[in-house]
């Protein structure tokens, strides 16, 4: 399976955050909280628009 380069690009970039929130998370739960919750919103948000131009 091959990604297109800005697909990869994403998830390299949603790994290395998730990385670094879970670093934080060891110090900041609050900020660890937050922050997944910002990243699944932006998530949904993205594949709600993804989507929208396949309904019937």
């Amino acid at each position: 399976m091959t990604l297109e380069p800005a697909v990869h690009c994403s998830r390299v970039r949603t790994l290395a955050v998730g990385i670094a929130n879970e670093r934080a998370s060891l110090t900041h739960p609050k900020f660890y909280l937050l922050s997944h919750a910002r990243s699944f919103l932006a998530w949904k948000w993205r594949f709600i628009n993804e989507n929208e131009e396949k309904l019937p």
